[in-house]
């Protein structure tokens, strides 16, 4: 610390009266060396040195310096003026008052730094004072018994004065959570060794189970102290060189009766080490130590290298949109040529399918005279029964397959359904009936639940039974996987009390996908791989033709559910 501040002082002095200003540094050495025979000795070597020798002026750094200099000044230089730097209060407002003599006092005062320590470490009941055996060290012990009173029943302080470096050492193992540390200064031990440059301090910070504080905070926190509250030595130097310059200049030298700037100094590990926020630190605090983040360390670097990323993401992410889009167009292309090639089937289906109907509905119609024939025939012969019932089912069967030939042949020929009121349930049950077999065949359990009530609505018999039939035969296809135990079909029929009814068909297989949903009433959408993808759009295309809607949904219990939804009678 000191051998700083004496370069300080120099550097300030050269900048203060030019460069080529010669300034004599001598080291005292009053601390180790304060025999009456030293300081005569002293004075006589300093008196020949610089007998003859001109002087602007002389600068004390210290308290015992500035005694030594006020004690022989008019032997060793007589006349000239002195100016102190790093003189407590009481000593800097002694001196002052003697004419020639000039400095501005430091603030050494330990209470502030205790009172911090007494904010940040909660629980904190003793303050362990380290102190050698030198006059320094004496001095230094007997001004912090004086200002121990200050803090006198918020904290205790235990005195260590004259103990030996490994006796200090080994007595700081035992410290409890409630004690810290203060050390103003050990320049020597019990056992006799001298220490400088903040030795005895490194040795304590380095064992201490505590924090270490010092009011030389500044140099302190270089060895590993905790920190403090103390002076501001950077700004020592100017300030003593401005002063010297006046007085030598033989202009006015008027003090303040201030102080020199104090500041807060803290050691970055020994804060991380106990825990304390930046935000607990007084204002302005200076933190040394620190250790950088990357971006505090290399933040050049690291902006170089975020810029060239950006660029380089910028034009990856445009190359990647420009192939994604060309992609897209591609696919959209092939999709939109399967569609062609498909309508192209389609249409060459719709050209054939007025004759096929023309030619379907003659042997239809024969079966239909076999039928009416047959049941006569069972009438006459007194025999109904279960031969009965099977030729009224393959009645109603030719029947709805005229009907969709006649729904062929008035597409064709653009003719508009035939609308009548039907009971809905009734269509239901019909095509349930017919499709028993099927269900049959596949191993399907049917679980039919339908309104009591009927349900008048006002459309084309032929046309929704197309749609029911088509729900269920896609209801029992989409189990085909499933375990036969497991494939059941459930067809409800409701009244939804606002002028509709719903019919519900709900089966027990693996249920819709968010794609297939998206796209399940799209024209030429399959998931089979002989399907025509156009049986859900036409279900959708009638429901809305009859005022209704249709929707696809995934049971919460598993499997999927088609609701469709179709106006009441008024």
């Amino acid at each position: 610390m000191i051998s700083q501040l004496n370069r300080d002082v120099v550097e300030a002095i050269k900048t203060e009266f030019g460069r080529d200003t010669e300034v004599f540094v001598e080291w005292l050495d009053l601390s180790r060396f304060h025999s009456k025979e030293y300081e005569g000795q002293l004075v006589e070597f300093l008196a020949r040195k610089y007998d003859g020798q001109s002087l602007a002026g002389v600068v004390a750094v210290t308290e015992m310096s500035l005694r030594f200099a006020a004690a022989h000044r008019e032997r060793l230089f007589p006349g000239t003026p002195v100016v102190h730097v790093a003189v407590r209060e009481s000593e800097a407002t002694r001196w002052n008052k003697v004419p020639g003599i000039y400095g501005e006092a430091v603030d050494y005062d330990p209470v502030p730094t205790i009172k911090f320590a007494l904010e940040v470490h909660p629980g904190l009941k003793r303050v362990v004072v380290i102190t050698g055996t030198a006059p320094f060290d004496r001095l230094w012990e007997g001004y912090i018994r004086m200002r121990a009173g200050q803090l006198e029943g918020r904290v205790q302080f235990d005195f260590w004065a004259g103990l030996s470096m490994a006796e200090i050492r080994q007595r700081l193992a035992g410290l409890g959570e409630d004690s810290v540390v203060l050390s103003p200064s050990l320049l020597s031990d019990g056992a006799g060794e001298w220490m400088i440059g903040g030795e005895a301090l490194e040795k304590i910070a380095e064992v201490s189970p505590r924090p270490v504080y010092s009011v030389f905070a500044q140099r302190a926190v270089e060895v590993g102290a905790f920190g403090g509250i103390g002076p501001d030595y950077s700004q020592m130097g100017p300030r003593a060189a401005r002063l010297l310059a006046l007085a030598a200049a033989g202009q006015p030298v008027l003090l303040s009766g201030g102080m020199a700037p104090s500041r807060a100094w803290f050691n970055w590990p020994q804060l991380k080490r106990w825990g304390i926020q930046e935000s607990q630190l007084p204002p302005q605090s200076v933190i040394v130590n620190r250790v950088p983040t990357f971006l505090e360390a290399y933040w050049g670097r690291a902006l170089t290298a975020v810029v060239i990323i950006l660029v380089q993401s910028a034009f990856i992410t445009a190359l990647l949109i420009q192939w994604r889009r060309r992609q897209r167009a591609e696919e959209q292309l092939a999709v939109k040529r399967d569609e062609l090639a498909h309508l192209t089937r389609v249409s060459l289906l719709g050209e054939i399918s007025g004759t096929l109907s023309h030619e379907l509905s003659q042997p239809l119609a024969a079966i239909k005279l076999g039928v009416e024939a047959a049941q006569m025939h069972v009438g006459l012969q007194g025999e109904g029964g279960e031969t009965g019932r099977l030729l009224q089912n393959i009645a109603r069967a030719n029947d709805r397959a005229c009907g969709l030939l006649d729904r062929v042949r008035s597409m064709i020929r653009r003719e508009p359904p035939s609308r009548r009121s039907f009971d809905f349930n009734e269509s239901v049950r019909e095509v349930l009936a017919l499709m028993r077999g099927e269900f049959s065949t596949r191993k399907v359990m049917l679980i039919p639940n339908l309104s009591e009530a009927p349900l008048a609505i006002q459309g084309d018999p032929v046309q929704i039974q197309q749609v029911l039939v088509n729900l269920m035969l896609n209801g029992v296809e989409a189990m085909a996987a499933s375990p036969a135990g497991q494939r059941r079909l459930e067809v409800e029929t409701t009244s939804l009390g606002n002028g509709t009814a719903s019919l519900v068909v709900r089966d027990q297989g693996p249920g819709f996908t968010p794609e297939v949903r998206e796209k399940l009433f799209e024209p030429f959408f399959t998931t089979k791989r002989t399907g025509l993808g156009i049986g859900m759009s036409i279900c959708k295309q009638i429901a809305e033709d009859h005022g209704g809607s249709i929707q696809a949904l995934n049971a919460e219990r598993g499997g999927a559910t088609i609701r469709l939804v179709l106006p009441l009678t008024p």
